[in-house]
C-alpha cells in the first residue's frame, strides 16, 4: 500500500497536477456546452373532449387510442454549477399531435328507400395539429464519474397550432349517402375549442455524452413529458409522450474555440530493479490517463535503480488537491 501511494505521489508530481495548474485541460462538465437536439416522439393522448364543436355534434368524446409518433427539435445550453451539477436550458418545437378513432357509433334512425327507419352507425377520426413552443430550464446531474447524467426540469409550453379536423365514414346501413352524397366526408376542419394557453409539464430524462473531438460532443438522450395541466378546459384531456433522440453539443472550453488537443506528456518513474513495473502502475494509470506507452527504459545510479519513460496524456477534468 505504501509502494502504491509513493506511485501515485511521484506519477502526480513528475506530470506536475496541481490545484493551481494553469495549463490544466478541462473536462466536458467543467465548461458552457451549447447545442441541437432532436428526434422522434411518441404521443400519448387520454381523457375526454367534451365537444367538437358549439353545436356538440360529438356529445362528451372519450380516447385512450390517440398515440402517434411525431418530433421534437430544441436548442440547448448547459452551465456547470459543480462537479457533477450543471443548469441547463432548452428551447423548442413539440408536436403533440394525434388521431383519435371512435367506431360504430350510434347516430339516430335515419329513413331507407324502401323498408322500416334503419340505425345509422358511423365511425369517426379526430386528427389533431397540436403542436407548442417549449421553454424548459432545468438540472443535469451526473451520479457516476462517467458521462451518464439525469435531468430533472419543467416545461413551460405555448401552443404555436391548434388545428383538428373531424372525419365521418358511414358504416351502416348499406345503400344510402350523406346528405352531400357521399358516405366519407369531413364535417369539421377548424381550431379546437378552448385550448389552455399554457402547458406546465415535468421533463424527466437521461443521457449520455460521447466525446467526437475534444470539444464535440455525441448525446443520445431519452425523455419524458409529463402533462400538469390538460389540453383544453373542455374535458380531462391530456397529452404525454417519449422523446428517443440525439444531441450535439459544443463544449466551449473557457470560451476557445479553436483550442489544440491536448498534448502528451513525458512520464519518468524511478524505482528498484526487482519491481514488477509491468503491472505496477496499471491501476492509477487507468484512473487518470486517457493513454499511456513505456518509450524507454535502462538502469541508473550504478545499476541499483530502474528508470522507466512514459508517453502519457492526462484525463480530462482531473483535478488533485
Amino acid at each position: 500500500m505504501l509502494l502504491r501511494r509513493l506511485s501515485l505521489l511521484s506519477l502526480l508530481l513528475l506530470l506536475g497536477w496541481h490545484a493551481s495548474a494553469q495549463d490544466q485541460t478541462p473536462g466536458f462538465r467543467d465548461v458552457m456546452r451549447f447545442g441541437v437536439y432532436g428526434g422522434p416522439q411518441f404521443n400519448f393522448h387520454s381523457g375526454t373532449y367534451e365537444a367538437l364543436d358549439q353545436n356538440a355534434l360529438c356529445g362528451v368524446c372519450d380516447f385512450e387510442n390517440g398515440d402517434v409518433m411525431k418530433f421534437r427539435f430544441e436548442a440547448l445550453l448547459e452551465i456547470p454549477l459543480t462537479p457533477s451539477l450543471m443548469l441547463s436550458g432548452r428551447i423548442g418545437l413539440q408536436d403533440f399531435s394525434g388521431q383519435f378513432d371512435r367506431d360504430n357509433y350510434y347516430v339516430g334512425q335515419v329513413a331507407q328507400p324502401t323498408g322500416p327507419p334503419a340505425d345509422l352507425i358511423v365511425d369517426h377520426t379526430f386528427d389533431n395539429a397540436l403542436s407548442y413552443l417549449v421553454v424548459t430550464p432545468g438540472i443535469l446531474y451526473f451520479p457516476i464519474e462517467e458521462e451518464l447524467h439525469l435531468n430533472l426540469g419543467l416545461g413551460f409550453g405555448f401552443p404555436m397550432s391548434k388545428d383538428y379536423t373531424l372525419r365521418e365514414e358511414m358504416v351502416s346501413p348499406a345503400g344510402i349517402t350523406f346528405s352531400d352524397g357521399t358516405r366519407d366526408h369531413v364535417i369539421r376542419d377548424e381550431e379546437i375549442q378552448n385550448v389552455n394557453g399554457f402547458r406546465l409539464s415535468l421533463e424527466i430524462g437521461a443521457g449520455y455524452d460521447i466525446p467526437l473531438t475534444r470539444n464535440l460532443l455525441l448525446t443520445p438522450a431519452l425523455g419524458y413529458s409529463l402533462p400538469l395541466t390538460s389540453v383544453t378546459d373542455k374535458g380531462e384531456w391530456s397529452a404525454s409522450a417519449l422523446a428517443a433522440g440525439v444531441g450535439l453539443l459544443w463544449a466551449m472550453d473557457h470560451f476557445n474555440f479553436f483550442a489544440k488537443e491536448a498534448a502528451s506528456q513525458l512520464l519518468k518513474v524511478r524505482l528498484p530493479g526487482d519491481m514488477p513495473y509491468a503491472t505496477l502502475f496499471g491501476g492509477v494509470f487507468a484512473r487518470y490517463l486517457n493513454r499511456y506507452e513505456l518509450i524507454a527504459m535502462e538502469t541508473v545510479q550504478a545499476g541499483t535503480l530502474l528508470e522507466l519513460i512514459y508517453s502519457v496524456e492526462a484525463k480530462r477534468g482531473i483535478d488533485v488537491q
